[in-house]
């Protein structure tokens, strides 16, 4: 069940009469409803894929409490959870993907194999839940948070529909506390909720699924693309995927605001970010502290000198592009990212002596930071949506070789591109949600702006990217 259906909303519509009908909003039978929806939500994809939350729910539910009540013990419990949830993740998602590298390692060597290859369907939204859990059983270990005695609880972290299949990820510490106090829920926090999930379907059914046709096009013309053209291609699938993405994680937000439950926001004008640690802190926001606190913390971080540090950063970038897919494609999108973090570090340090006093250079300066940056994050959405390794290094260097002639068509993607380039330069400084929410004309004329965009400008529709993560 998708976002952008009318299903899942008549469906919604029927949970949230049911939910709301309760007086009691984290009683056991309100929680028993969320939880069925949820996994009624999941399992109208694929009903048997249910049994695999189940299995990490129950793992992590009984490792928990082992890691509380046996403290001795508890790095096994700790291991055990690693082991299944990483192991379902790594069968499901990255089976055939390394078998299939041993075969080419070993053609390389002059040996010949042919790989038992599975047909596997991989379950929607298993490297969101199983870092979700995962967070849990950690913060237990780290002693953050206490081991939930109930199972109901843990389950319905687990599997909480807004975002259970496109995220952001929440983390137990914060998500779990909010299972045991009763919210309250004013008009105003209903009203916030509608307009930020109206605003993410404006993102996703308005920009994303406009631009997808065009994005599908240019990436399947590669192999005669010029320069403009790849440009095109890179920069206006960074509107696809924002549009996505942020539609997604604003819908999931503004459902669980309805409901009483609060996630964090998962993406702040990621590409007007002046370097790309400014980037990695307002694109995906959910993950990118994900992978800070528990695989580059875990993995020493800046504490065990220079060279273990950059170590680290490359690790954890290119684990993170690997997150996204069984692709060298994806490990190829989180090196480079994991390069410019190691550079953008080694430049800081040598240039942080020097300051600049005068105003007016100071802003050239972020300005030219800003554009720098949002051009060299738009180079990585090549390897990130290539379907080969052919055509992700062709157009990549098709971005700097090959015909510059300009084609009329391109005007549009680029008005398309800077449109959105401008809105975020806008949002680096403004609110606009909180505008929007605080201020009833600005309110009424963008809700009025974005039914009507709906009408006459709804693109066909298409899946969410991140389903495939």
């Amino acid at each position: 069940m998708i976002f952008n259906s009318i299903f899942f909303f008549a469906t919604l519509s029927i949970f949230l009469a049911i939910y709301f009908a309760m007086k009691k909003k984290r009683s056991i039978k309100a929680k028993v409803v969320t939880l069925s929806y949820s996994y009624f939500f999941y399992g109208m994809w694929n009903p048997a894929y249910l049994l695999l939350i189940m299995t990490s729910t129950i793992i992590d539910y009984l490792a928990a409490i082992g890691i509380e009540v046996y403290p001795e013990k508890k790095k096994l419990f700790l291991i055990v959870s690693l082991t299944v949830n990483l192991g379902l993740l790594g069968f499901f998602k990255y089976f055939n993907f390394f078998i299939d590298s041993i075969a080419i390692l070993a053609s390389l060597l002059g040996f010949t194999w042919e790989p038992p290859l599975l047909k596997i369907i991989l379950p929607i939204g298993i490297s969101f839940y199983t870092f979700q859990t995962l967070s849990y059983t950690i913060d237990v270990y780290r002693g953050e948070v206490p081991a939930k005695r109930q199972l109901l609880d843990i389950a319905l972290f687990v599997a909480f529909f807004p975002q259970l299949v496109a995220g952001p990820i929440v983390r137990a510490k914060s998500f779990l506390p909010q299972l045991s106090k009763e919210p309250i829920i004013r008009k105003q926090d209903i009203a916030n909720g509608v307009i930020l999930i109206l605003f993410g379907l404006f993102l996703k059914v308005v920009i994303a699924d406009n631009v997808a046709f065009r994005v599908n096009t240019l990436f399947s013309n590669w192999q005669s693309n010029g320069i403009p053209e790849n440009w095109a291609a890179a920069m206006l699938f960074g509107v696809q995927i924002y549009g996505d993405f942020a539609g997604y994680s604003l819908i999931a937000i503004g459902i669980a605001k309805i409901m009483g439950y609060y996630i964090p926001r998962n993406f702040n004008a990621p590409y007007t970010a002046a370097g790309f640690s400014d980037f990695w802190r307002r694109w995906h926001i959910s993950l990118s502290l994900w992978l800070r606190d528990y695989l580059y913390i875990s993995l020493g971080g800046n504490r065990k000198g220079t060279r273990r540090t950059y170590s680290n950063i490359m690790i954890t970038m290119l684990l993170g592009g690997l997150w996204h897919g069984a692709s060298f494609m994806f490990i190829f999108w989180g090196v480079l990212h994991g390069m410019y973090l190691c550079v953008e570090r080694l430049l800081r340090e040598y240039f942080r002596e020097i300051s600049i006093v005068n105003r007016c250079m100071q802003r050239l300066m972020l300005g030219f930071v800003i554009v720098f940056t949002y051009l060299m994050v738009s180079i990585t959405w090549i390897p990130f949506r290539a379907v080969t390794v052919e055509q992700g290094i062709s157009m990549m260097k098709g971005l700097f070789y090959g015909n510059s002639h300009f084609d009329k068509r391109l005007i549009i993607d680029f008005l398309v591109i800077g449109g959105l380039f401008l809105s975020h330069c806008v949002s680096r400084k403004y609110d606009f949600l909180k505008c929007v929410e605080q201020n009833s004309t600005v309110r009424f004329i963008t809700i009025t702006f974005i039914l009507l965009s709906f009408y006459y400008y709804s693109g066909e529709r298409t899946d969410f990217i991140y389903f495939q993560f």
